[in-house]
């Protein structure tokens, strides 16, 4: 390079970092919310500006001496630090935010950042550290009854199953997490963990249930075109790259994970590429071109400080590397790769026995107690309601006794009665007695002759059944008898020794009593229709009279002279 290519590009250096420094600056002056909301606007699309908003976001809680925001942006930085492939900064972060939110009692920060500290170390492969702190978010969902916090439990706990094989388990709580997201998937908060989910289990099903897998894939690509989401399509592309290998499509294969690699490449995701050379290095190795299967595993150990590692992975890789160099005749390499796979393997060993303890113990045995204590509660409220049934059909059939006892109480009482009725009307008839007109006490306001004359009039009102006219009342009764209504009711109250009203409603009760045992063509009547040919108003009217007359009601009564005939 000459000289005068040096002054250029050296100022070209200097005219971009100015021009970013400015930029900078000016991210400065934006609010703690603007900030915010362009960070997770590009936290996924395009990480690298999304690192420029978290870089300010901490700049400026510093200048500002602002420690609440100050560690809720190293929270987000620490996502970046993480994704860019810097695990040491990533946790020395949230280690800080973790020990400002103990100390402030914060425990929606402390909660985000345990979270994020499990999910870095998951993505770094270190399962044993990410499922400590999987494992006290889960504690903590458990005893708050929260949305948010179950389904990171489970998210993340179904992830590290994943990663042990133990796939059908895995899936079983990305299953529940699409169950309680998918009704929230407008809001823009739940959107990005459906998507997670979905991504789980695409993940889960490759290993047991290839037409599942298939869904979710066209659900994560559907999902990533509608949101534009580049790392989402990134994990479609690589997701089926692994379901075209299984189905031994291996050209299409290649080109799905070469088109993630692109996008991984373009995210500055390098760390993310372990998954991508891995199933290249398979492909090749099964279509028999070990030289390209040995260059690309290679790269995933040349790069291994680097990109992520799935360690349980990485086992397989180095062993198919060995595999390779022994078909290509390189012993050398052969064994030095066999001999690192056998390391591995046992390494490998420990961590799933470790992590898996830790599942069984603080998860699985937790998840059956909770069920235990579940089937539990169902039956001691089975067993009450069984108790309570025998209680209450007990109480029922009491209450059935006595209902049935009272009710052969009254049926006697009102036979009782009836039989009352009937003999005194037997008397009447049977003794023709004749009823005096003139009540022994004498009307001292009336004269003699006036009242002799009115009542008089009423024993032929009563021997013609006028009373049984439905117009009967006090001023037309009065009317006929030429007389007035003060006259007449003074009369009825003095010698009948009742109002008006009673002593018509008594009239026709009497009557309708030797109606009905005499006449059997009356007794077929309804009692509506008896009611009318009384001058009664309504059936109803008529049955409470009767009932107040003589204790029984009319159907009794017709009942009982039907049967008794």
């Amino acid at each position: 390079m000459n000289f005068r290519h040096c002054i250029v590009f050296l100022s070209c250096l200097f005219y971009f970092g100015t021009v970013f420094s400015q930029e900078k600056d000016s991210l400065l002056t934006s609010s703690y919310q603007d900030l915010k909301q362009n960070y997770f606007k590009f936290q996924r699309s395009a990480p690298k500006i999304a690192k420029l908003y978290s870089d300010a976001l901490v700049t400026k809680a510093i200048q500002e001496n602002n420690t609440l925001e100050k560690h809720s942006a190293y929270i987000k930085q620490a996502y970046i630090e993480g994704y860019f492939g810097d695990l040491s900064k990533a946790i020395s972060l949230l280690n800080e935010s973790i020990a400002y939110a103990i100390a402030e009692e914060n425990e929606k920060m402390l909660l985000s950042a345990i979270s994020r500290k499990g999910t870095i170390y998951y993505d770094f492969g270190k399962y044993n550290d990410a499922i400590t702190y999987y494992l006290k978010i889960d504690s903590l969902a458990r005893i708050r009854k929260n949305i948010d916090y179950q389904v990171y439990s489970n998210q993340n706990i179904g992830a590290v199953k994943t990663a042990l094989g133990d796939h059908e388990e895995a899936a079983k709580l990305f299953l529940k997490n699409e169950a309680i997201l998918f009704p929230l998937i407008d809001q823009k908060k739940y959107s990005f963990k459906y998507l997670n989910t979905l991504i789980g289990l695409c993940s889960a099903y490759t290993y047991f249930d290839e037409q599942a897998a298939e869904k979710y894939a066209t659900k994560i690509k559907e999902h990533s075109e509608a949101t534009n989401d580049q790392d989402a399509l990134s994990y479609y592309y690589v997701l089926k790259g692994i379901l075209l290998y299984q189905q031994k499509e291996y050209s299409k294969g290649l080109e799905a994970l070469q088109k993630a690699e692109k996008l991984i490449v373009s995210l500055g995701k390098k760390n993310s590429l372990f998954t991508v050379y891995q199933f290249q290095g398979k492909i090749h190795f099964d279509t028999e071109k070990y030289d390209k299967a040995i260059a690309v595993f290679e790269k995933i150990k040349t790069l291994k400080d680097e990109i992520r590692l799935d360690h349980f992975e990485y086992k397989e890789v180095i062993h198919k590397l060995a595999l390779s160099y022994s078909k290509i005749a390189n012993e050398k390499k052969a064994i030095e790769n066999f001999k690192l796979s056998m390391q591995l393997n046992n390494a490998n060993d420990t961590i799933r026995r470790t992590v898996n303890t830790k599942i069984k113990d603080l998860y699985d045995n937790k998840t059956i107690q909770e069920k235990i204590e579940a089937l539990q509660k169902q039956a001691n409220e089975k067993e009450w309601q069984r108790t309570s049934l025998i209680y209450v059909s007990f109480g029922l059939l009491l209450i059935i006794i006595i209902l049935i006892i009272l009710y052969r109480k009254y049926k006697i009482n009102n036979k009782q009665k009836f039989d009352i009725i009937l003999k005194k009307l037997q008397q009447v008839e049977t003794e023709k007695a004749t009823k005096s007109i003139v009540k022994t006490t004498e009307e001292k306001q009336l004269p003699d002759e006036k009242v002799l004359k009115i009542l008089t009039a009423l024993q032929k009102f009563e021997d013609k059944k006028l009373f049984l006219h439905n117009n009967t009342s006090l001023v037309n009764v009065a009317k006929k008898l030429n007389t007035n209504t003060s006259y007449l009711s003074k009369i009825i109250n003095t010698h009948k020794g009742q109002t008006f009203i009673n002593y018509i409603t008594q009239l026709r009760i009497d009557y309708v009593l030797h109606q009905l045992k005499n006449d059997k063509l009356l007794r077929s009547y309804s009692i509506k229709a008896i009611a009318e040919e009384l001058g009664f108003k309504s059936e109803g009217v008529f049955s409470r009279a009767f009932k107040k007359q003589t204790g029984i009601y009319p159907s009794f009564f017709i009942k009982n002279l039907t049967s008794d005939s």
